[in-house]
């Protein structure tokens, strides 16, 4: 039987025989694209290696640079409390601790007598915090005796004094802080499908490193928080490069300088629990990361465990549940909502201490139960997150500059987000360049194969 093809049909062929030729074009630029990937690859030479090497180490170099520049500029404006008695801000309290743990026994560090006086800025976080302050103090006293002399030097405020304070901070990100962020990066993008560019590397650095509510809390009012804020870093990144028991240690560290680096526990004992009960030996693996925190712990505390007493004078100086469930105004749940309930009105400390518990609790507890079910290194850095914003927003007596701890996995995480983008826009532009080359290449020779075709096609069909 013989058929004449209508003109619908001899364009519904021609159409589909042109989308036929696109997808063939569309593998061909993929081929292209990979092959010039690859090529560009082997044809670097060693001149232009050293070259390319260079150019990351200057981007780097310019990065850490303009960290630095910037916290030196926020350190030669006045702290929080310059040359306001009678406590004269966290300056005061920092300087006050080198003087008392210079000049008493450790064991006296954390006792109220006519000597420490705890109501003029006592100590009221862990030893590991004294022990910094300790040799913070050695260095400021071997330029400037008088700045921590004993009960002579409240108050004081010379401007060599200010300045070795001031150089006990950028040491103490130059030492502990950079180091952490830097081998966080690398672990990071090492273990990526697609390591990042060298320049969105180095703004990830800058991104971590330049965290506004870091450097106005710690050069601006005054403290010591990237030294906490680095130890976690560092743990995260051991977590990450499956170096357990160094994220144990780092960690405990952390829980050590400051005690509101608690907020990433959750994140920590999930993970690391999720992945002992896969191991061969769970409850092994289990008691060996038991130990090695133990052992820190018990390294920090030593002058203290000699003593009941001792021990819970200091945990007593940890927890201040005296002062309310809020003290300050500070942006989370309780404070926020203070203006409708009046939550010290209609509740005592007890009854908020548990209710505060159950709140925290129940915010973090989903994503604790995910990472013990099914643990991964991308949920330990949404759990991070999770348990630190639960903490911040629920939890008893937050401080202002917690907000630093959910800052930094969400910092972490916008950089990654800004990564991908950035590689996809490139992704994009390289192929649609190849796309419209090829096309301008092969246009004419597409354009005679369509005629031949409409050319060659019978105007009747057998079947």
């Amino acid at each position: 039987m013989v058929s004449k093809l209508s003109r619908e049909e001899k364009t519904k062929a021609k159409t589909g025989l042109a989308q036929d030729v696109d997808s063939l074009v569309d593998q061909l630029v993929d081929m292209d694209i990979n092959q010039e990937a690859q090529d560009g690859r082997r044809a670097l030479s060693l001149g232009q290696k050293w070259t390319r090497a260079r150019k990351r180490r200057l981007k780097l170099a310019n990065k850490r640079r303009m960290v630095n520049l910037v916290m030196l500029g926020v350190s030669l404006h006045p702290y929080s409390g310059a040359a306001t008695p009678p406590k004269f801000g966290d300056f005061e309290a920092q300087r006050h601790w080198m003087e008392i743990t210079l000049n008493l026994p450790v064991k006296e560090w954390y006792r109220n007598s006519t000597l420490n006086d705890l109501s003029y800025w006592g100590l009221d976080y862990p030893p590991l915090t004294a022990y910094q302050s300790y040799v913070h103090g050695l260095f400021v006293r071997f330029f400037s005796p008088e700045s921590v002399a004993l009960t002579t030097s409240r108050g004081h405020e010379s401007y060599l004094g200010k300045l070795l304070m001031r150089w006990t901070v950028l040491s103490s990100d130059a030492l502990v802080l950079f180091p952490a962020v830097f081998y966080f990066i690398v672990v990071y993008y090492s273990g990526h499908k697609q390591s990042g560019s060298m320049g969105g590397i180095a703004w990830h650095i800058a991104i971590i490193l330049l965290n506004p509510c870091l450097i106005l809390i710690d050069h601006g009012h005054f403290q010591y928080n990237c030294i906490s804020l680095g130890l976690t870093v560092g743990a995260i990144a051991a977590i990450l490069s499956d170096k357990d028991l160094l994220a144990c240690v780092l960690y405990s560290l952390a829980l050590n300088h400051k005690q509101m680096s608690a907020y990433f526990a959750p994140a920590f004992f999930s993970h690391l629990l999720g992945k002992c009960i896969r191991r061969r030996y769970p409850l092994l693996e289990v008691f060996k990361l038991g130990l090695v925190v133990s052992v820190t712990f018990l390294v920090v505390w030593w002058p203290y465990v000699h003593s009941m007493e001792a021990f819970f004078g200091v945990l007593s100086r940890l927890a201040p549940f005296e002062r309310g469930i809020y003290e300050d105004f500070v942006a989370n749940f309780w404070c926020t909502t203070s203006v409708l309930v009046k939550w010290k009105r209609l509740f005592s400390t007890p009854q908020l201490k548990v209710l505060s518990l159950g709140a925290t609790i129940s915010t973090f507890l989903p994503s604790m139960i995910q990472q013990i079910w099914d643990p991964s290194k991308k949920g330990f850095l949404y759990g991070l997150l999770n348990s630190a914003l639960s903490f911040y927003l629920f939890s008893f007596q937050v401080h202002e500059k917690s907000i630093l701890l959910p800052l930094l996995p969400v910092r972490r995480d916008e950089e990654e987000k800004s990564e991908e983008r950035r590689g996809e826009a490139r992704r994009g532009e390289a192929r649609r360049d190849a796309k419209g080359e090829l096309a301008r290449v092969n246009f004419s020779t597409r354009q005679n194969f369509f005629d031949q075709c409409s050319d060659t096609l019978p105007d009747h069909t057998f079947f």
